[in-house]
């Protein structure tokens, strides 16, 4: 095809790489790598022990580079680089000189000795010697790390790159003030190792390990198992731990011997280099005596990593290298027709022409068309590249693209257009419509999201120092932002004419102008054009039904309670209000409720004025509400008239009777009168009436206006927003405050469950979502992508390539779509999220998310995360009117002065009570004003605050670990087969067991059973769908690294989902955790005595094949 060669900058081409024949071959080498790296120019030797990288082996070892170079860099490391060249002094001052006598090599220049670093301890620690006095004590721990060319007088060089006399090492040096401090950042490379390894698809051990002539009091080897390997790795099969041979192993006795591979190496060095080098705590805010620092280095050698991936991957018998799919050389290979062939002259060269003009860097085109196919294909599978689209025979009878999957064997058949848009499902509905397409997005990859959202939403963070403890006897923190201000005051310098509630509308009138405010979709034809209620008229109905309440009513300013019960609608906002600015309390029911606990809750706080949406929603108790005595009126949203009893009016009557002469002046309304009553989850016990003051309200909503501001992401008058989350939860009604703060605008969507035809038609610029919703689209996506391991292969480079690549222009499409395509940021609470599901909506939305952390009885305020901190797994830094310490937690590991305990806030974010319970009030704050929150959270490294568990959920198993139940139920739930899970324990047991409810829908569509209209009750008494589910629970287990005391080791199938009408969750969606033990504790016990006669789950390969 005479049009490839006029495309020569496009893509890369075959015939143009170097790619030199091998000369000189290894023979009989046991080493896969050096035999194979060889043999495909990937590698050349053409002095032994001195092999030279080509360009794809160049390419692999960059992607290397960056992976690593990501991971340090998340930790806080900094790059630098130290010389090759060492004098002979600096490492006489170790006593290395002579004990690596052999391994160095040495020379003479000028009569000065020297010698080629084989490592940099010795430069490194002589660097901080000579700074540290200028080193302030809070630049501590400090991570500096290079990535460099090493050199090392090896006589034993051999298998490749495996041992070489130049190797490229990346070595972390870290330097502590303190031995607490220097294990938690060993701790944290460990992870970092962890992490890198997984990435890099190998199974590592870590294993303790002899600190040879590196010295220190602490080390560990990373192993991968190999046949090639110099070390002998014992592997308990019980424990899965790996432990080096001749050193402490666990007390089980059958182990199987493996050879093994050293990935990386940690060393905890103590004092041994910087007392030598007098490297010291030096700067003139220490007062203590001087002290040497303690120091850690952390090794990975990257030419050696590299070739180990090859070894461990790569099958036994096979001549094809099987790469770990982040440092491929290439991701995909295009192989043409033969040139002369039928396949050339059919028409494909419009086709192929548009694929290689594509300008992509991980493409490349396999030009020699003088070849054939098959000698062209095989060429790429011995480079390792995963993909490879063939214009063969079916190219011209179909004008069909082969796209074969090399690694997994699987070959698919696609048109053009489909290799582009690679369509995943032809499934139907709303949330399988997510995996239907992936077609062209402004994408760019991890590193380009990364780098686009600091660049634009920078809010000036340290990300490594994101607190600072402001005292150091309680350990009380701030956010750095904050450290100086009083947090009980700066709240009322954001928006200083906003002094109550009532101020809220009035600001967004003004601001938008007069623009639009709120609309509602009917849910009865959603296509039908929302109409917008402007600022000035929502305030007119605002003043008219808050004048109602006062004259009619005969309600008291900052004593009368009005309650709402309803689904989300304008006319919620318009009650709530209006009892914000005429000093009414509101307290808002979940229409969830049944008639018993309404009634009681009416009672309890003696209710004057009860708002419904519908006359439906009280008709089976309405006749007890009509004989309340302190019931003055029930006032209906719906347009309904009833000649029942003059306590029921509807809104609509009232707004049409009442003229702007009816409008009263507002009272004075002190910011410390209560607001609204907000009942609690009650997670622990039956939920309590939270009493939140105007002045709670506020220092919460209008701190987060701080931190966005700094953020770039500030609340507008365009931006719009879609209500589905219930508005008697806090989250939902601090949102719409804000919003209507902002003159922003609000459209009411009634049925959640449609939230996704919502959503296209809304269009919302900013979401405020729970992970409950997000993890059922991740379900469904992932499921759907599953099908095909090629999807999960483009979907895995889509989400973590570092830099851009085709099909990551692809994918994302549709996702942003089902969320309206307009979304400019989101926000997340109210639960956790998993790392996995908020790394992929970052990316396929392309947006900033952020996590915050808060409760009801501080009004939903406490920490939240940075923009630019794209890591997961914590929820940031306290918001500026928080200020939080951590306790000790009795009967449990957990202590302060580990940057651990129970997470303890101040600031005038806390409420002011539980209406009705004095006793509870005192158990909740102390005297110091200190909120006592019941969750356990630590200090992260770099500041940030991670949430571990419920002080009242942790129990204890029989060996003495303390668990953390929703910690563990949060992974667990990753698995597709369950709805529900209820993580348990007995102390006189020593591992967890585990109540499943199954999702039904999924459970009967991939469960294989011999009768299809079994009842769902009795498939949950199925052994094999328990062997199922308990074989991929294990597995999730492993992939989050429980502990084995963590791993569920038996559980009950159970037919019955956890709802609010069994008692068995709040009104929130969470566990309510002391009912659920005792409805389940005899099943719970009874999981404990047939454990040990369970048969053995099925692998993950059987249960796949179901």
């Amino acid at each position: 095809m005479v049009f490839i060669t006029h495309i020569r900058h496009a893509i890369q081409q075959r015939s143009r790489m170097f790619l030199p024949t091998p000369v000189h071959l290894p023979r009989e080498t046991r080493s896969k790598s050096q035999s194979l790296l060889q043999q495909t120019a990937i590698v050349h030797s053409v002095e032994h022990g001195f092999p030279q990288l080509l360009p794809l082996g160049f390419r692999v070892l960059t992607k290397l580079k960056t992976l690593i170079r990501n991971e340090m860099n998340n930790i806080g490391g900094q790059e630098l680089s130290l010389p090759a060249i060492g004098r002979k002094n600096i490492w006489e001052t170790s006593d290395r000189w002579n004990l690596m006598h052999d391994e160095l090599f040495k020379f003479k220049d000028h009569d000065e000795e020297y010698c080629l670093s084989p490592t940099h301890e010795e430069a490194i620690t002589k660097l901080v010697s000579s700074v540290c006095k200028t080193i302030p004590r809070s630049n501590y721990p400090l991570l500096v790390y290079q990535i460099t060319w090493k050199y090392r007088n090896e006589p034993n060089y051999r298998h490749g790159l495996l041992r070489t006399k130049e190797f490229l090492m990346k070595d972390l040096y870290s330097f502590h003030t303190d031995e607490k401090c220097a294990r938690q950042i060993y701790d944290q490379v460990c992870d970092a190792y962890e992490r890198i390894f997984q990435k890099l698809e190998l199974n590592c051990f870590k294993v303790p390990a002899d600190s040879g002539l590196m010295g220190g009091s602490l080390n560990h080897e990373f192993l991968g198992i190999s046949a090639v390997g110099e070390d002998t790795l014992l592997i308990c099969p019980i424990c899965n731990r790996g432990y080096l041979k001749n050193k402490t192993q666990c007390e089980h006795t059958e182990k199987t011997e493996q050879h093994a591979i050293e990935l990386g190496h940690c060393f905890l060095l103590g004092d041994r280099y910087t007392k030598a080098f007098n490297a010291i705590e030096g700067s003139s805010d220490i007062a203590t005596e001087k002290k040497p620092l303690i120091m850690g280095c952390y090794g990975i050698g990257l030419t050696r990593l590299m070739a180990a991936t090859v070894e461990i991957l790569t099958s036994k018998d096979s001549n094809d290298i099987r790469w770990p799919r982040r440092i491929v050389p290439y991701q995909v290979a295009i192989v043409p027709p033969k040139k002369g062939s039928p396949e050339e002259t059919n028409g494909n060269e419009k086709t192929l022409g548009r694929l290689l003009k594509l300008d992509n860097t991980e493409w490349f085109v396999d030009d020699r068309n003088e070849l054939t196919i098959g000698y062209r294909l095989k060429d790429c599978q011995k480079m390792g590249i995963p993909i490879v689209i063939v214009f063969g025979k079916r190219a011209t009878k179909e004008n069909l693209c082969e796209v074969i999957d090399v690694y997994n064997n699987r070959t698919e058949y696609l048109s053009y257009e489909d290799t582009l848009k690679k369509e995943f499902s032809n499934s139907h509905g709303t949330y399988a419509a997510l995996a239907a397409g992936a077609v062209v997005v402004t994408y760019a990859g991890t590193h380009a999201y990364k780098s686009r959202i600091q660049r634009k939403h920078d809010d000036g963070i340290d990300l490594k120092n994101q607190t600072v403890e402001i005292d150091p006897v309680e350990h009380i923190r701030r956010c750095t932002f904050y450290k100086d201000i009083d947090i009980f005051s700066f709240y009322k310098t954001v928006l200083p004419n906003v002094q109550t509630l009532g101020d809220a509308f009035y600001n967004g009138y003004s601001v938008s102008k007069n623009g639009p405010c709120i609309a509602y979709i009917d849910p009865v034809n959603m296509t039908k054009e929302f109409q917008w209620i402007s600022y000035s008229m929502a305030l007119e109905r605002i003043r008219l039904i808050g004048s109602h309440l006062w004259t009619e009513a005969k309600l008291t300013p900052m004593k009368s309670i009005v309650t709402i019960i309803s689904s989300n609608r304008p006319e919620y906002s318009f009650v709530e209000h209006a009892c914000y600015m005429y000093g009414f309390t509101v307290l808002a029911l979940y229409t969830t409720y049944n008639s018993s606990t309404i009634l009681s809750i009416l009672e309890k706080t003696q209710t004057e004025v009860l708002v419904v949406d519908n006359l439906n929603r009280i008709e089976s108790y309405k006749n007890e509400l009509l004989e309340k005595n302190y019931l003055k009126e029930i006032l209906i949203m719906d347009n309904v008239t009833s000649n029942e009893d003059t306590k029921i009016k509807n809104i609509p009557t009232i707004l049409k009777s009442m003229q702007q002469s009816d409008v009263r002046s507002r009272p004075k309304v002190d910011p410390e009168s209560i607001a609204a009553f907000i009942l609690t989850s009650g997670t622990t016990g039956e939920p309590k009436l939270a009493m939140l003051s105007h002045t709670n309200f506020l220092a919460t909503i209008k701190g987060n206006i701080d931190r966005r501001r700094r953020a770039n992401i500030d609340g507008e008058p365009s931006h719009r927003h879609c209500s589905f989350l219930p508005m008697a939860h806090l989250y939902e009604r601090s949102v719409l405050i804000s919003y209507f703060l902002h003159g922003s605008q609000v459209v009411f969507c009634p049925i959640p469950e449609k939230l996704f035809e919502y959503y296209p038609i809304v269009k919302p610029t900013n979401i405020s979502m729970v992970p409950r919703i997000l993890n059922k689209v991740y379900d469904t996506i992932m499921t759907e992508v599953g099908k095909s391991k090629i999807k999960r292969f483009l979907i895995s480079q889509a989400l973590h390539n570092e830099q851009p690549t085709l099909f990551s222009r692809l994918i994302f499409r549709k996702v942003k779509k089902l969320f309206g395509g307009e979304v400019h940021a989101m926000l997340t609470g109210s639960a956790p999220i998993t790392p996995e599901v908020l790394h992929f909506f970052r990316i396929a939305l392309d947006i900033p998310i952020v996590e915050a952390y808060g409760q009801t009885e501080s009004t939903a305020a406490g920490t939240s995360t940075h923009i630019t901190d794209t890591s997961c797994g914590t929820v940031g830094s306290p918001v500026p009117s928080v200020e939080i310490k951590l306790i000790d937690v009795p009967n449990t590991n957990y202590r302060s002065n580990n940057n651990q305990g129970e997470i303890c806030i101040r600031g005038p974010i806390v409420f002011k009570g539980y209406y009705g319970d004095e006793e509870k009030t005192r158990e909740t704050i102390d005297k110091g004003g200190w909120l006592h929150t019941g969750d356990v959270g630590e200090w992260t490294s770099n500041g940030s605050l991670r949430i571990i568990d419920r002080v009242k959920h942790i129990f204890k198993l029989s060996q003495g670990e303390y668990i953390a139940p929703e910690r563990l139920e949060d992974g667990y739930i990753r698995c597709r087969w369950v709805a529900q899970i209820f993580v348990d324990g007995i102390s006189s047991e020593s591992t967890v067991v585990a109540i499943v409810i199954p999702d039904e829908e999924y459970v009967r569509s991939k469960f294989r059973t011999t009768n299809p209209n079994i009842s769902f009750e009795d498939l949950c008494k199925d052994e094999k769908l328990k062997e199922i589910i308990l074989a991929d629970l294990k597995q999730l287990a492993k992939e989050y690294k429980y502990q084995y005391y963590e791993t569920v080791s038996n559980i009950h199938l159970h037919p019955e989902l956890f709802l609010q009408e069994n008692g068995l969750i709040t009104s929130t969606f969470k566990t309510r955790r002391t009912i659920a033990r005792q409805y389940f504790q005899h099943i719970i016990q009874s999981l404990y005595e047939v454990s040990d006669r369970i048969t053995k789950p099925m692998n993950v390969e059987q249960q796949s094949k179901l």
